[in-house]
């Protein structure tokens, strides 16, 4: 199947894309970052006390920092030390899960704990949203900290030069006299891409840049939390009547601006076709990618998959991913649009 020659070009751009350049942008980076942060503090004052972790006990039999959120949760079982983690309805749960998980998607975590409020059977966890909301907006605020103190002082890939070339280049060709527009979805808070499109504006190429969640040097601009309205829980959350439960929904972020509308005047304004670039196409983001994806304009869905060092890939996970942003109705279009694996390439194009 080859690529149809349609008009316009929309590329989405997702945290893989960062950590391609090495950057510590994953959710795991930054628990650890944080719960350092903590440790280092109590080393320092010999307590630690925030919304979410207390730490007392003596400072004597603990380092300054750990190589790992396993090694930090094995500190429960020192008897020098008592750690609480359950300050926090949201924040307890994340680590519960991160006791189970090798990694953590916060957004999905704090759907989850609203559906554990909702159900009767649940009895472990904090029953006040309240408590729930105000977790999950500390630990946001602490995320755009860490992003922040990142270095962004990136070396281009030349793989991704490569490919994004061959995008932008195909968009540029002239159709009835027209040359297509290259529309970038940026889901990260940071500005990566733009370190690459900068040097192609020069090539008069027509690319336009949305960061759809907003950027870290604007924090009042940054959306954080979850944006599947296509689940049949959400009915249940709506009809509660409560907006507290609905407080850290992507949908009324979206409200902000107009990057949203935007999209949807480019979605619905001629035939385009999908790149994905480093965003895993979970659901946390399912009714954004759902519009995308089912779209009548949308021709076909190319993934750039993340090569392994065992040199295996995520191609098959990622279209797994993106099933799940399909209705049942929309599957037999999904197989149709999604380029095969054998007309795929890395992202790096090694």
């Amino acid at each position: 199947m080859k690529m149809k020659a349609s008009k316009n070009s929309l590329i989405i751009v997702g945290n893989g894309f960062d950590l391609a350049h090495k950057l510590n942008t994953s959710y795991n980076d930054f628990i650890l970052w944080y719960l350092n942060s903590c440790l280092k503090n109590f080393k320092q004052n010999g307590k630690y006390d925030d919304e979410l972790i207390s730490i007392n006990g003596s400072r004597n039999y603990v380092g300054e920092s750990v190589d790992s959120i396993k090694t930090f949760l094995m500190l429960r079982t020192n008897n020098n030390i008592k750690l609480i983690l359950d300050k926090n309805a949201f924040f307890s749960t994340l680590m519960n899960d991160l006791t189970l998980n090798r990694w953590v998607d916060v957004e999905r975590i704090y759907y989850n704990a609203i559906l554990n409020i909702l159900d009767p059977m649940i009895t472990h966890i904090s029953k006040d949203i309240n408590n729930l909301n105000s977790g999950f907006k500390y630990l946001k605020n602490l995320l755009i900290k860490y992003l922040n103190q990142l270095d962004y002082n990136i070396t281009l890939i030349s793989g991704i030069v490569q490919n994004l070339y061959e995008i932008f280049s195909k968009a540029n060709v002239e159709v009835d006299g027209e040359k297509g527009e290259i529309y970038i979805l940026n889901f990260n808070y940071t500005s990566v891409i733009n370190q690459y499109v900068s040097d192609f504006l020069s090539e008069q190429f027509s690319i336009k840049i949305f960061n759809i969640h907003g950027k870290i040097d604007d924090p009042n601009s940054i959306i954080f939390g979850y944006g599947d309205e296509i689940d049949p829980n959400y009915e249940k959350i709506e009809h509660l009547n409560r907006n507290e439960y609905l407080t850290n929904f992507k949908t009324f972020g979206y409200l902000k601006n107009s990057n949203y509308r935007d999209l949807e005047l480019f979605l619905n304004s001629s035939k385009y076709n999908t790149y994905i670039m480093g965003h895993s196409c979970g659901i946390s983001d399912r009714l954004l990618l759902n519009t995308i994806f089912e779209n009548e304009n949308c021709e076909s869905i190319k993934i750039f998959y993340h090569q392994k060092e065992d040199n295996t890939n995520d191609f098959i996970d990622k279209t797994m991913e993106i099933s799940r942003n399909f209705k049942l109705a929309g599957k037999k279009q999904m197989r149709n649009i999604i380029i095969p694996y054998d007309q795929s390439q890395s992202l790096i194009k090694n």
